[in-house]
């Protein structure tokens, strides 16, 4: 089942019972089937769908514009609290559609790997664009951060590593 979320007015749904209620039809199935979607995220100005695979949650973003927008603290918000509703945050971001960074969507993205690893978790990005990469090296923040080339990279490095 699918959660709705717009930015700056909570809507609530099965999966989110502390916002305001809300009839209608609800956005399930546009990330991918029942069975791959665990729980997704969308907002209006920019979306997110989130999915459980192995021990790690997927965070697909539908586009640049939410993430780099300053104004945008319905989507912060939203991938904080996903942090702090998951025992060992271990999360892979998707940032295929994501082909810029602004000093905003770089301090979420900060603001989420703090968050995460405060909480003893991992936080890795793949599918990351030429632009962003380069971006993130010019930073120093391709230090900072995990990058893998794709999903299974992603998942892989986020698994623990077995102690003998």
């Amino acid at each position: 089942m699918m959660e709705e979320l717009c930015v700056g007015d909570r809507v609530r749904t099965r999966d989110n019972p502390r916002g305001p209620a809300r009839d209608g039809p609800g956005r399930s199935g546009q990330s991918g089937s029942p069975a791959e979607t665990s729980r997704g995220i969308l907002d209006v100005m920019s979306s997110f769908t989130t999915h459980d695979a192995s021990d790690a949650l997927l965070v697909q973003f539908e586009s640049a514009s939410g993430l780099n927008d300053f104004r945008n603290s319905g989507l912060r918000d939203s991938l904080y609290e996903l942090v702090q509703t998951r025992p060992d945050p271990r999360f892979a971001l998707d940032l295929a559609k994501v082909d810029y960074l602004s000093s905003s969507g770089v301090a979420i993205l900060v603001g989420l790997k703090r968050r995460v690893e405060a909480r003893g978790g991992k936080i890795v990005f793949y599918h990351v664009q030429p632009v962003v990469r380069d971006l993130l090296a010019v930073m120093k923040l391709d230090r900072f951060f995990t990058i893998a080339d794709d999903q299974s990279r992603a998942l892989a490095s986020l698994r623990p590593v077995p102690t003998a």
